[in-house]
């Protein structure tokens, strides 16, 4: 069979890991670990200036890049 680990979405690091048992027709035992390890996913930011008169409207826009395509950035939070 397949061992899948679902982890929370803030673990980071390696799982405790599981002992799967497998037994083939004549009765031999054979065993296998599954340990996963879940690397961080870490977006990116570039900052922005700008310069203008006094009294002047200034804006900028910072650039946010999210870390993988499959953990998208949330747009909602300020």
């Amino acid at each position: 069979g397949t061992v899948t680990f679902v982890p929370e979405k803030s673990f980071t690091g390696e799982g405790s890991g599981v002992t799967v048992k497998r037994v083939d027709k004549n009765g031999t035992e054979i065993t296998a670990k599954y340990t996963p390890t879940v690397t961080p996913v870490t977006p990116t930011a570039e900052d922005t200036t700008s310069t203008g008169k006094q009294g002047q409207t200034q804006t900028g826009k910072p650039k946010f890049t999210e870390g993988d395509s499959r953990v998208p950035m949330n747009d909602d939070v300020p």
